[in-house]
Parts: structure tokens; sequence; C-alpha cells
């Protein structure tokens, strides 16, 4: 969901578990990195600031130390 220049990412899991967000152009550029987050039991909703990044297509990945989670973002005006 996006509203106002953020973007609200939903995660849900079995387990907690700790890792880092971050946003990748579709070359693989490191675009942004929103940092570390703890993700608790159940469903986890991270408000990320999308301001300032122009219209196009991303990668955000969510990597911890149990495996890697990455899905394709689509950001239009």
């Amino acid at each position: 969901m996006r509203l106002n220049g953020e973007l609200t990412l939903s995660i849900k899991s079995d387990i907690s578990f700790e890792g880092t967000i971050d946003l990748y152009s579709l070359t693989g550029q490191a675009v942004r990195s929103f940092g570390r987050y703890q993700f608790n039991t159940g469903e986890n909703l991270e408000n990320l600031s999308i301001q300032g990044l122009v219209p196009g297509v991303y990668t955000i990945a969510v990597q911890t130390a149990e495996g890697n989670l990455i899905q394709k973002l689509v950001i239009s005006n």
C-alpha cells in the first residue's frame, strides 16, 4: 500500500526473526536501505518512506539469517 510517499510492507510469519529491508533497481543497484527490523510472530506492518523515488520497477528485499524474501515493487505517480 502506498500513501503520501510511504509504503506499508506487510509480513506474516510463524516465527520471530530479525532482518534488513533494502530496495534495489532492476539492475541490482542498491537504491535505499531501510535498516534492521525485528519481526514478530503474526502480522508485521512496516511503514517505509519511498519519497523522492522516481516511478519505475524495483525489487524490495527482506534479508534474514533464515533466508531472503524478494518481491517486485512498482512505483507510479
